[in-house]
């Protein structure tokens, strides 16, 4: 049996190929009803800005080869099974594929697929929140309003932990933000920060979601004493270039990495995945992501959806693939 997958090929090159797909004993075939594009990681496999030849993710079966060209990645695909149930697969953009019956995450008959797609994004969000760790009453500023900026904001303010807003340096990004009802800080123009200082004093925590150490610095320079930063950004194979003896020394500030493949030790023994799934859903339930959704591609159109992400066109947020008749 033969399916359709996106390759990164070379920079800047995608292609569809053809690839088998005949079940092993055991196996079904899973049929995809919607892929969604994480753009921040995904960016930096079609720009060639991943650290080539770093091992895959062990946590997730479908990524576990050595990163290097031509390379099969995504991992936001909800599938049909044969009976037709649907599931959430950590699993490249390809139309099909075959797997154990039990493979993927069930997606409740509540949730829409629009809705699921965004189970992977809201889990890493929640996971920023869990090592974020505010008080109540903490003011804390996002860097970023990309996907996981906006789902991590939106969880803060859920929570009524104090006065949570998030800024970009793409005032577009402001309808995205107002959308989820969230106060948004232009930060496009110098000087943002003297302004934002005087306006609302220093930040108590901050989540870096910019995928950029300029932002980082600017959280750092914002921070208050004994202030937490979590940098959520993966740079690829990037350098950051920081100011660490002024700030950041004297304020003793914390800066954590957080990465969802693995959570605060502090957790795991009451943080299953059960657990974490269940609170993603409720979350997905009560934020309904799907109208963050910007863009959408047929499948045979994939390498113009990336090429509008690596132009940072207007507009884009969430782009998917949909499988096409």
């Amino acid at each position: 049996m033969k399916s359709s997958a996106v390759y990164f090929t070379a920079p800047r090159k995608i292609e569809i190929r053809e690839v088998d797909i005949t079940p092993a004993d055991g196996e079904v075939i899973f049929r995809s009803l919607l892929m969604g594009i994480s753009a921040g990681t995904e960016k930096l496999f079609y720009l060639g800005t991943f650290p080539e030849g770093l091992d895959g993710d062990l946590t997730i079966e479908s990524l576990q080869s050595g990163m290097s060209y031509p390379i099969k990645y995504g991992y936001l695909n909800i599938a049909e099974s044969e009976d037709g149930k649907r599931s959430f697969h950590f699993f490249p953009h390809q139309l099909s594929w075959a797997a154990p019956p039990d493979a993927g995450i069930p997606i409740p008959a509540d949730i829409s697929v629009d809705d699921g797609i965004f189970l992977a994004q809201m889990e890493t969000s929640l996971g920023i929140i869990h090592d974020l760790r505010p008080a109540a009453g903490e003011t804390v500023l996002v860097m970023g309003g990309g996907i996981i900026g906006l789902l991590a904001a939106s969880i803060l303010k859920l929570s009524h932990w104090g006065a949570v807003m998030i800024a970009d340096r793409d005032p577009d990004r402001k309808r995205w933000a107002d959308l989820m009802g969230i106060p948004f800080i232009d930060v496009s123009e110098e000087g943002w920060t003297v302004r934002f200082r005087e306006r609302y004093g220093e930040i108590d925590c901050g989540i870096n979601a910019s995928s950029s150490d300029r932002g980082l610095q600017d959280l750092i320079d914002l921070a208050a004493m004994e202030g937490t930063i979590i940098e959520a950004s993966w740079y690829g194979n990037r350098r950051a270039v920081l100011e660490l003896g002024r700030a950041f020394h004297r304020k003793r500030l914390r800066l954590v990495s957080s990465q969802v493949s693995s959570i605060n030790a502090a957790l795991t023994a009451r943080w299953d995945r059960d657990r974490r799934y269940a609170a993603v859903f409720d979350l997905i339930r009560e934020l309904s992501p799907s109208k963050l959704i910007s863009h959408r591609f047929p499948f045979s159109r994939t390498a113009e959806a990336f090429e509008l992400i690596a132009g940072q066109e207007k507009g884009i947020l969430q782009a998917v693939l949909e499988p096409e008749e």
